[in-house]
């Protein structure tokens, strides 16, 4: 009976070596295929989250400025309404009245005006105008700055002053382009 039983314990002690390296398996498995990947993911997943967190943060700082933005936006809106417009084709007589008004009113002489050719593009047409007149310095200075304020868009391209020693007036030749919107 003690072989027998010596055989026996054999065999269990087989037994628990056999259970504990399948249990060392499943253990190394379970780490390899579950516990590791896991990890992995969760570290992963906890980096994107800090990014959109950092992400959140600084869409969250942007919106912050967006009443500020928005004023600002409706502060230049209201500036631009009230600059130069781009006034339509068949506006282009009044540009010319309120020129003629204006020099009438510098006391400017000799005043005379000549169109060159319109030039068109898609989306508006440019006209030069070619300006001439005499007066007294400040006069012109004054015409020139009433002009600029017009609220029509104009360009100055060149301006040629003459100075007359004798009777105190410039001759002025002015080269302006005009613009007008193709839109009907």
């Amino acid at each position: 009976m003690t072989r027998d039983l010596q055989a026996r314990t054999e065999s269990l002690t087989k037994l628990q070596y056999w259970f504990a390296g399948v249990l060392a398996v499943l253990a190394l498995g379970f780490y390899l295929v579950i516990q590791r990947p896991s990890t992995a993911r969760a570290a992963s997943l906890q980096s994107e989250h800090q990014q959109h967190v950092a992400e959140l943060q600084a869409a969250q700082a942007r919106a912050a400025n967006l009443p500020t933005i928005s004023a600002e936006n409706a502060e230049l809106s209201l500036r631009l309404a009230r600059s130069k417009r781009l006034p339509r084709q068949s506006e282009w007589a009044d540009l010319v009245r309120d020129i003629t008004r204006l020099s009438n009113q510098s006391s400017l002489k000799k005043f005379s005006y000549k169109y060159g050719l319109a030039k068109r593009s898609s989306t508006f047409s440019q006209l030069p105008i070619m300006l001439e007149f005499e007066g007294e310095m400040m006069d012109v200075y004054a015409f020139v700055r009433q002009i600029e304020e017009l609220p029509r868009m104009t360009r100055l391209r060149g301006i040629s002053i003459i100075s007359d020693q004798k009777t105190g007036q410039v001759r002025v030749e002015m080269a302006l382009n005009t613009f007008f919107s193709t839109e009907p």
